[in-house]
C-alpha cells in the first residue's frame, strides 16, 4: 500500500494496525501524509483470502463445460 492522505479513521486502517496486517508511518517532510505498508502478517491474510477464493471457484468451474469455463475466464480477464 502506499501514501494515504487522510480519512484512514474510515476505513480502518487503526484496526488493521492493532491486529498486526499494517504498519502505518507520518511522512517525514509533511506529517499529514501517511505512509501505510502491508506486513508480512498482512500478506500471509492475503495469500490466505486468495487462495480460498481460488478454492471456491475451482470447485463452482468443476461443474461448468468447457465452454462456460472460457466464458468465466473471459468475463475475469475483462472485469479485473
Amino acid at each position: 500500500m502506499g501514501p494515504h492522505h487522510g480519512g484512514g479513521e474510515r476505513i480502518g486502517w487503526p484496526r488493521l494496525e492493532n491486529l498486526g496486517y499494517v504498519t502505518r508511518a507520518s511522512g517525514a517532510q509533511d506529517r499529514r501524509k501517511v505512509m501505510v505498508c502491508i506486513t508480512s502478517k498482512g500478506s500471509a491474510l492475503v495469500r490466505r483470502i486468495r487462495d480460498e477464493m481460488m478454492e471456491n471457484l475451482m470447485k463452482l468451474m468443476a461443474h461448468l463445460t468447457p465452454l462456460g469455463k472460457q466464458g468465466v475466464v473471459t468475463n475475469l480477464h475483462e472485469n479485473l
